[in-house]
């Protein structure tokens, strides 16, 4: 009863009027009523104040609405699902980390389709923590990221290192990190190995937890006593690189993200430096079920990886032939 004919209470609720509602549904004004009357009963509510003229929803009514909208729209998403997976055979979930994701994704997505035209792909862009739960949950085949900075996995996973990103750090040279007299050589390539007093208490921009970044974050506060002055959290590197370009803080960053702002206006308003004895690059890896039904597609993807898209990459280094090991 709930669910039954719920385009009758959204046309009562956009004509405000059971006449017009009645007619716009091409059924009887004494039906609609009729309808109304039940389903009332049934929730023992009010979902309209009948009295006041035009008919309008009540508070209860409000919230059946927008809580029945969400149901429709779940049931439509369901069965978009259903569909997608209907041939198991022709099914592949992918999970990779959002800025990878931005430049790896639609050339991976191409290669695999000009392979398998039939085949089904379904993508989750999300946090290196996000990707490894849907694993364990099955709800991926393959997950993308720094995943090796998460820890130990609830079930055996197999992960195998894709390659090493280029990591260092930024800021607006407004906080005057790197020395005017060097800035003429400084670049991704050529980050100036700051001074780590020259960090103290000034503003950062930071990954939340479930980052592959965070724990590199930490682990840099900590090795150089830094203490900001502010933090601003924000899970996305392009959002945090852009904050970055405005002054907003300090930020750690893959490389791989400054393609998305051009070179000109990197140089013009960033430096580029890291700290002493600060790792060069992280490691990014594929990670999959150890009872995965599609190891074939999942081999696939990492062989197009590897072979087609990561060389074409300007701050990322391939990671040599492994045979995966247990995450």
């Amino acid at each position: 009863m709930l669910y039954e004919k719920f385009d009758y209470i959204l046309a009562i609720a956009e004509e405000q009027n059971l006449t017009r509602a009645a007619q716009k549904l091409y059924i009887s004004q004494p039906t609609l009523t009729m309808y109304l009357n039940r389903l009332e009963e049934s929730l023992g509510v009010r979902l309209f104040d009948r009295k006041k003229n035009p008919v309008t929803l009540t508070a209860a009514g409000k919230y059946y609405v927008e809580k029945m909208q969400e149901i429709v729209d779940a049931e439509q998403i369901l069965k978009g699902e259903l569909y997608s997976i209907r041939d198991p055979d022709q099914l592949f979930r992918i999970g990779i980390a959002r800025v990878r994701g931005h430049y790896w994704l639609p050339p991976l997505l191409r290669s695999l389709t000009e392979r398998h035209p039939r085949l089904n792909i379904v993508v989750s862009l999300a946090s290196e923590k996000q990707l490894q739960r849907q694993l364990e949950k099955r709800t991926l085949d393959l997950a993308i990221g720094t995943l090796a900075a998460i820890g130990k996995s609830e079930v055996p996973l197999i992960m195998e290192e894709l390659a090493y990103e280029k990591i260092l750090m930024v800021a607006h040279r407004k906080f005057g990190i790197v020395p005017e007299k060097e800035r003429g050589n400084n670049s991704p390539v050529n980050p100036w190995v700051a001074d780590p007093s020259s960090l103290q208490n000034l503003p950062y921009i930071t990954p939340p937890p479930t980052s592959g970044m965070y724990q590199m974050v930490q682990k840099l506060q900590g090795q150089y006593n830094i203490r900001p002055s502010r933090n601003i959290v924000v899970d996305m590197q392009n959002t945090g690189l852009l904050m970055a370009e405005e002054g907003l803080g300090v930020k750690l960053i893959s490389a791989d993200v400054l393609a998305s702002i051009p070179t000109e206006e990197r140089r013009r308003k960033l430096d580029f430096f890291v700290l002493p004895d600060m790792p060069e690059a992280r490691v990014c890896s594929a990670a999959w079920r150890e009872d995965t039904q599609v190891l074939p597609l999942i081999r696939e993807s990492i062989a197009i990886l590897k072979e087609e898209i990561l060389p074409l990459q300007l701050y990322t280094e391939v990671a040599a032939e492994t045979t995966g090991e247990d995450l």
